[in-house]
């Protein structure tokens, strides 16, 4: 039983990493239920919803798990104390195998993986658009394992919504420092870029991105506005095509489309179509997100630019 547990975990996670959260939550969703205290099916569980904007669901989840790790932990701890006391004395070679495992367990479950919840409260009060909250969080992950590129991906993208295009640079950057192949990261520098108006350092920086992830939407997206604002119109519809190619339902690409066709290339019954493709990209995203008992968000090309990434974890790989 434990071994098909770990399997379908792992496939869980496997799904995550593919991109694909609801079928990593539909396998999460039993294995918390019959296993509480795997602490890892929850904090995945609440990632897969924030993943899904599922956001009053993650809350819960990990809300739950605080309070029930909380629990588990000083009763640990009690029992901790009171076998120490009874073994004290006795070297390690003395104990049986049963009260090794059993300290071992005791210890695990006293304990707390900080690094893990304050980076998924961080993630969940950027989520609730708590900035500060989640600024506050997520410095004290980095306190914890500064080595997660996700992290300084994460921390850069609260600096970005903060209006701190400065701050954020240096947090994508530090990430990049520790994966130069974080394609993320890459984006979120030229999304810092965009912000600051450099459009040359933006497209070098997406450039890197789409290198390092072709299929890569948001990247192609970004390099098009950057091409745009230096005028490079052809190499810019080129980019934007891509984004639309690879997501038909990319109403921000199909936007700015329209506008270099109609303003800048003269090209009305071009314009016209991404027009047309950019109304029922919205009316689909609209009738998904009602299905999913969320709002549809419409911002501008612009707004998007230098806000609203895709999910980037800053959790460790595996345990």
């Amino acid at each position: 039983e434990q071994t098909v547990r770990e399997l379908r975990y792992n496939l869980a996670r496997d799904y995550m990493d593919a991109g694909r959260h609801q079928e990593a939550a539909t396998l999460l969703e039993p294995l918390l239920a019959k296993w509480p205290d795997e602490y890892r099916f929850a904090i995945h569980l609440a990632t897969c919803y924030q993943a899904l904007e599922r956001i009053a669901e993650a809350r819960r989840v990990i809300d739950e798990v605080l309070e029930r790790k909380g629990g588990n932990a000083r009763a640990a701890q009690e029992k901790l104390a009171a076998l120490q006391k009874t073994y004290d004395g006795k070297k390690p070679d003395e104990l049986s195998d049963e009260q090794k495992l059993e300290l071992h367990t005791l210890r695990r479950e006293a304990g707390w993986n900080p690094y893990a919840l304050e980076f998924l409260l961080g993630s969940l009060c950027f989520a609730e658009e708590n900035d500060d909250e989640a600024l506050a969080h997520l410095r004290k992950a980095e306190q914890s394992d500064a080595n997660q590129p996700g992290l300084h991906v994460k921390i850069g993208e609260v600096y970005l919504r903060m209006k701190r295009p400065a701050d954020a640079e240096r947090s994508f950057t530090r990430a990049i420092g520790i994966d130069p192949e974080c394609a993320p990261a890459h984006l979120g520098l030229c999304r810092s870029h965009l912000a600051e108006r450099r459009s040359r350092d933006a497209a070098e920086a997406a450039l890197k991105a789409v290198g390092l992830q072709y299929f890569n939407p948001f990247g192609h997206f970004l390099l098009g506005v950057a091409l745009h604002r230096l005028n490079r119109l052809d190499r810019a519809v080129q980019a934007l095509q891509v984004a639309v190619a690879q997501n038909p339902n990319y109403v921000l690409a199909h936007r700015r489309l329209a506008l270099i066709y109609d303003r800048r290339l003269r090209d009305p019954d071009r314009a016209a179509e991404h027009s047309r493709l950019a109304a029922a990209a919205q009316e689909r995203l609209a009738e998904l997100s009602a299905a999913r008992g969320v709002g549809a968000a419409t911002p501008t090309a612009e707004e998007l630019a230098v806000a609203g990434p895709p999910q980037v974890s800053g959790l460790p790989a595996r345990e």
